[in-house]
């Protein structure tokens, strides 16, 4: 019987041993799945157009300005700015515009030229440091009237080079002397200002210009 007995008592010790460790066995907690935010996505906004005041004439490299041509009468022959060959860079702004005097349009054509060693992008320049300067505006209604730039003052900045474009903005102050048939010669004073973008060309594309 004490064999029995043993048995018995192994098997309940064996019980009490199986039932305590399961007892004190760590329980596992549940983990639930993450949720995953949806991803939002940023809408990129395309940047404005800028608006330019001059998109028209040239910006030649290797290249002068030239004197002025000479003309006796001022408005058989518009006077432009005259590019030759050169060891600067040229950039030519010419625009034509129509106002409104007492009721009447009229037009006006401004022509603009400085002419730098360089033009380098992120860069302000001193108009009054510029190795040539031109100014020229007709006004093409009546009375007729040419205005002669003498004197500038202001600056011009280049914003950088884009698709064999230059861009860039212009705020000069001018003064100068006016040419008329019907009145005598007398003074002005322009201002030249607003964002430019100005096709690069090579000089021989000036031709007949």
């Amino acid at each position: 019987m004490k064999t029995g007995s043993s048995i018995i008592s192994v098997f309940v010790t064996a019980a009490l041993v199986l039932f305590i460790s399961s007892c004190s066995a760590p329980v596992e907690k549940e983990e639930k799945p993450k949720e995953e935010k949806p991803r939002v996505e940023k809408k990129e906004v395309p940047p404005e157009p800028r608006n330019f005041s001059f998109e028209q004439r040239y910006f030649i490299r290797n290249a002068a300005i030239g004197k002025s041509t000479d003309i006796e009468n001022p408005f058989e022959a518009l006077r432009v700015i005259q590019i030759k060959k050169g060891t600067d860079e040229v950039l030519v702004i010419n625009k034509i515009k129509t106002v409104t005097v007492n009721g009447s349009k009229e037009a006006t054509e401004t022509w603009f030229g400085i002419e730098l060693p360089k033009f380098e992008a992120g860069k302000t320049y001193d108009v009054e440091k510029a190795v040539r300067v031109q100014y020229y505006q007709f006004n093409l209604g009546a009375p007729r009237v040419r205005y002669d730039g003498q004197s500038y003052r202001g600056t011009i900045t280049v914003d950088g080079f884009e698709d064999d474009y230059i861009l860039g903005s212009v705020d000069v102050e001018v003064t100068g002397t006016t040419t008329s048939f019907s009145k005598p010669p007398g003074t002005f004073k322009h201002r030249i200002a607003g964002a430019f973008r100005i096709q690069i060309v090579p000089l021989d594309a000036l031709k007949m210009k």
